[in-house]
């Protein structure tokens, strides 16, 4: 997992946990939000991805599907188990090329599919919104 820091937790709710194991995207995503402002943390695995999102309850979670240790389809059905009734849903944003394997119940679970490849201004206003920030 690369947390840079333990206490990212306690950052602003601009923190995005980016679960990409693409080397050249997840580093065009990070690089992409924080220009725009964002905390971008790079997570290549879905099982340390899941125990950042629990550790760091990011404002947002863009997802892979197609991810070592655990793919985003198990992650997005362990991430539902972890919500607390006490805390807002952490909303996903899906940036991967297998979107159409996406069950009815995961597109009901998520805040936008991105299918890749992307425009980046479509992926920015899909973060936007699931932020509440257009």
């Amino acid at each position: 997992m690369r947390v840079s820091n333990p206490f990212m937790a306690a950052l602003p709710s601009r923190t995005v946990l980016v679960v990409e194991d693409d080397p050249a995207i997840g580093h065009m995503l990070t690089t992409l939000l924080a220009v725009e402002g964002y905390r971008p943390i790079l997570i290549v695995d879905g099982l340390e991805g899941l125990a950042a999102a629990q550790l760091l309850h990011p404002a947002l979670i863009t997802l892979d599907l197609s991810l070592p240790g655990l793919d985003g389809f198990k992650f997005l059905d362990r991430l539902d188990r972890l919500d607390q009734p006490d805390e807002p849903r952490i909303p996903v944003i899906i940036v991967s090329a297998y979107t159409d394997q996406l069950t009815v119940d995961h597109r009901a679970r998520v805040s936008a599919i991105v299918t890749k490849p992307f425009e980046i201004e479509t992926l920015l206003g899909c973060i936007s919104a699931a932020l509440g920030t257009n």
